[in-house]
C-alpha cells in the first residue's frame, strides 16, 4: 500500500417599473389612472385603445406651468346595460379651492396661462361601465396643477392629491390599501410587493416556497435538483426512484456539511448527535431522531460494533457506498467515495475524523483519548473523503490540536441487501497483479479483462503518444462491478466520480501505485518518466499514481516514484 501526499484541510421588480413610472411623467393625471385601471383589468384591449387615444399635456419647464383650473366635470352618461363603451365626458363642475403646483393645464387649452394658485374642481364624475366592467373615462373637468393637494370628493385631486378614494388616498390606486400603496396588488406585503406571493420571500417569489432556492423551487427540497425532486435523493431518478434509498430501504451515508469539527467534542456521542442534528434537519432522519451514528470508535467500541447489523448503504445523492460492513473493511469493497452531504451535494475534499486504523478497528492512539484531547501527545486518524480504500478511513495520523474537519455519518436501522444495477461502458480497470516498468502492459491488460470486454490497453503515456489519445471524449468509463467512474472527457480533466480501485477479475485493492509516465494525460512522456518508453527496468524511476484516489493524485502522486523495477506497480487498462 502506498500513502498518498496529504492535504491541505483545505420577478416584477422596482427596476422593472421604473421605467414604466417615468414614462408616465408627461402624462395627466386621468391618463394615468387609466393605464393603472387597464393594469388592473388584466388586459382589456377597449380600454387600452381608449388610454392609446388619450393625448398627454405638454409640460414646458421653461416658463410658469401653474395654470388656473376650471370647473369639475359632470358624470358622463354610459349606455343602458353598463356594458358598453366608457362613458362620455360631463359638462364643467364648480370649482373647488387646492394649491397647485406645476401642474398641467386643464383639458380646454393646450398649455396653461401663467397665473396664480389654481383651485381644483370636485372632479368630474366617472361615466358608465364599459364591456370589461370598467368605469368610464372621468368627466371633462379641470383638474388642479400636479402636485396639487386638492381634495376634491371623489375625483382624481392634483397628480399627487390626497383626498379620500382619490388616486392617492386612503383606498385609490396610490394610497393605502391601493393598487400600488401598501398592502395593495404591488406595494408592500402586496402580491407583487416586497414579501407578497410572488415578491421577494414570497411564495412565488425568490427564496419563497415556489421560488428559485425555495422548498419548491428549483434548486430547492422538493424542485428539480433538490432534495425529493426529480434527480434529488428521494426523486425520480434518487435513492428511492431510482436505485432506492433510504425511503426504499437502504441506509444513508454522508460526510457533514461541518468541516470545522474538532477532535475533543467530548465522545462518540457527541459526533453522533451532530450527525442526527444535521439528517434532522436535511430531512432525512427518522420519527426518533437517532437514525444516525458517526462513523468512530473509542475504546469502548469499534464502529462496525456501533453500527450492529446494519447492511445496505448509499450516499444521499443514490450512490451505492457498500453492502455490508465486514467487506467494507476486510475487502476493501467501497463502491463510492463519501463525498455527498445531509443534502445530497457533493461538496470539497476534507479530512474525516474516524479514530480507526487501516483494519477497521480503533487503537489507543487514535482517538484523542476518546476525543476529549485538545493537544498532544495524544493523537488522532482521519480519513480522505475524495480517496478510496483504505485511505478514505486511515488517511492521516497527527497531534489532537491539528485535526478541524468533518465526520462519516451512517444509518444504522436499515437491513436489506444492496442491489446495484451496473452502469453500462466501457471497462476501465487495473491489472490482475503488478507490472514491471519494462514489461508488456498491453499483454497484461489484455490477459487481466472482464468477460465480454473488447479490445483492451494500458492506459499510460509513452514519448510519442499522450494517453488521452486512448480515451473518447463521449464514451461512459465503468469499472467491472458497473460503477460509473467518468465520462472520456471527465478523465482528461483528472476528475473522477469513482476511482479506478479494481482489478480486471474483480478484485479490490488498497491503495497501488500505477505505471502512468507524464504529469496529466494530454502529455506525452519521456525517456526519463516512461522507464525508457517502458522498455527497461533498471532505469531509474517513472511517473505513477495512485489507484485510490479520484482527484489528479489518480495520474501523478507527486514527483515520479516508483522505480522500473519495482514488482508493486500495477498499469491502469482500458477498453478502446
Amino acid at each position: 500500500m502506498i500513502a498518498l501526499r496529504r492535504r491541505q484541510t483545505v420577478p416584477l421588480t422596482m427596476a422593472t417599473w421604473s421605467p414604466m413610472v417615468r414614462k408616465m411623467g408627461g402624462m395627466r393625471m386621468p391618463d394615468v389612472a387609466r393605464v393603472l385601471i387597464v393594469l388592473l383589468a388584466v388586459g382589456s384591449t377597449e380600454v387600452f385603445s381608449a388610454c392609446e387615444r388619450s393625448a398627454s399635456v405638454p409640460f414646458d419647464a421653461g416658463r410658469d406651468n401653474t395654470g388656473p383650473s376650471t370647473g369639475g366635470g359632470g358624470s358622463g352618461a354610459g349606455d343602458a346595460s353598463n356594458i358598453g363603451g366608457a362613458g362620455t365626458s360631463g359638462a364643467g363642475g364648480s370649482g373647488g379651492t387646492g394649491i397647485g403646483n406645476d401642474g398641467p393645464t386643464d383639458g380646454a387649452t393646450a398649455d396653461g396661462d401663467s397665473g396664480p394658485i389654481g383651485t381644483t374642481g370636485t372632479g368630474g364624475a366617472a361615466g358608465a361601465m364599459d364591456a370589461n366592467g370598467l368605469p368610464g373615462p372621468s368627466g371633462g373637468g379641470g383638474q388642479a396643477g400636479s402636485d396639487a393637494s386638492g381634495t376634491g370628493t371623489g375625483g382624481f385631486a392634483g397628480s399627487h392629491g390626497v383626498g379620500t378614494g382619490g388616486v392617492l388616498g386612503t383606498g385609490g390606486v396610490l394610497g393605502t390599501g391601493g393598487v400600488l400603496g401598501t398592502g395593495g396588488v404591488l406595494g408592500t406585503g402586496g402580491v407583487l410587493g416586497t414579501g407578497g406571493v410572488l415578491g421577494t420571500g414570497g411564495v412565488l417569489g425568490t427564496g419563497g416556497a415556489l421560488g428559485t432556492g425555495g422548498v419548491l423551487g428549483t434548486g430547492g427540497m422538493l424542485g428539480t435538483g433538490g432534495m425529493l425532486g426529480t434527480g434529488g435523493m428521494l426523486g425520480t431518478g434518487g435513492n428511492a426512484g431510482g436505485a432506492a434509498g433510504g425511503a426504499g430501504g437502504y441506509n444513508l451515508v454522508f460526510v457533514t456539511s461541518r468541516t470545522d469539527l474538532p477532535s475533543n467534542l467530548g465522545g462518540v456521542a457527541a459526533y453522533d448527535a451532530v450527525c442526527n442534528q444535521l439528517a434532522t434537519a436535511a430531512g432525512i432522519n427518522d420519527a426518533s431522531g437517532k437514525a444516525f451514528v458517526a462513523l468512530m470508535g473509542d475504546s469502548h467500541a469499534s464502529p462496525l460494533a456501533r453500527l450492529g447489523n446494519a447492511r445496505g448503504f448509499v450516499r444521499t445523492d443514490g450512490a451505492p457506498v457498500a453492502d455490508d460492513l465486514a467487506t467494507l473493511f476486510s475487502q476493501s469493497r467501497l463502491l463510492n467515495p463519501i463525498v455527498a452531504n445531509e443534502h445530497g451535494v457533493i461538496q470539497p475534499w476534507s479530512a474525516a475524523l474516524t479514530g480507526m486504523q487501516s483494519d477497521g478497528t480503533t487503537g489507543p492512539m487514535t482517538t484523542c483519548s476518546d476525543y476529549t484531547a485538545a493537544t498532544g501527545p495524544a493523537q488522532f486518524t482521519a480519513g480522505c473523503t475524495s480517496c478510496g480504500p483504505p485511505f478514505w478511513f486511515y488517511w492521516e495520523s497527527a497531534t489532537c490540536d491539528f485535526f478541524r474537519g468533518s465526520v462519516y455519518c451512517f444509518m444504522k436501522t436499515r437491513t436489506s441487501p444492496l442491489t446495484i444495477s451496473p452502469v453500462a461502458g466501457k471497462k476501465i480497470f487495473l491489472t490482475n497483479g503488478p507490472v514491471l516498468g519494462g514489461q508488456s502492459a498491453d499483454a497484461r491488460c489484455d490477459a487481466s479483462k472482464p468477460a465480454g470486454t473488447g479490445a483492451v490497453s494500458a492506459l499510460r503515456s509513452t514519448t510519442t503518444i499522450a494517453a488521452s489519445t486512448l480515451i473518447s471524449p463521449t464514451a461512459t468509463y465503468v469499472r467491472p462491478d458497473g460503477i460509473f467512474v467518468g465520462l472520456g472527457s471527465d478523465l482528461v480533466k483528472l476528475k473522477l466520480a469513482s476511482g479506478i480501485w479494481q482489478q480486471g477479475d474483480g478484485t479490490y485493492l488498497d491503495g497501488r501505485a500505477v505505471w502512468t509516465g507524464s504529469a496529466t494525460l494530454t502529455d506525452k512522456g519521456t525517456v526519463d518518466s516512461t522507464c525508457s518508453d517502458w522498455t527497461s527496468v533498471t532505469a531509474s524511476t517513472a511517473v505513477t499514481g495512485s489507484s485510490s484516489t479520484t482527484d489528479a493524485g489518480f495520474w501523478q502522486n507527486g514527483a515520479p516514484s516508483s522505480a522500473c523495477g519495482s514488482t508493486y506497480t500495477w498499469s491502469y487498462c482500458i477498453e478502446r
